[in-house]
């Protein structure tokens, strides 16, 4: 489901005819979310969640550019 959305959105922005930047962040399960608290998936506590979404959302905010790499690279 997440490439689904993810790859939606970019075909979404990359045909509308106008200039925007999109992305997708996974948010993982809650450490209070039962299989999380099996240890059977990857968690993190609500404020932890939040707090890295705050500084993904203030980066992208504080750039009117990306990086134009490929693949991810950054040198």
């Amino acid at each position: 489901m997440c490439n689904h959305v993810f790859y939606g959105l970019m075909h979404l922005l990359a045909t509308e005819g106008k200039q925007r930047r999109g992305g997708f962040v996974h948010i993982p399960h809650t450490s209070e979310m039962p299989r999380a608290v099996k240890g059977q998936v990857p968690s993190l506590p609500v404020d932890a969640s939040a707090k890295g979404l705050r500084v993904v959302l203030s980066t992208a905010l504080a750039h009117e550019s990306d990086i134009a790499v490929a693949a991810g690279a950054t040198h």
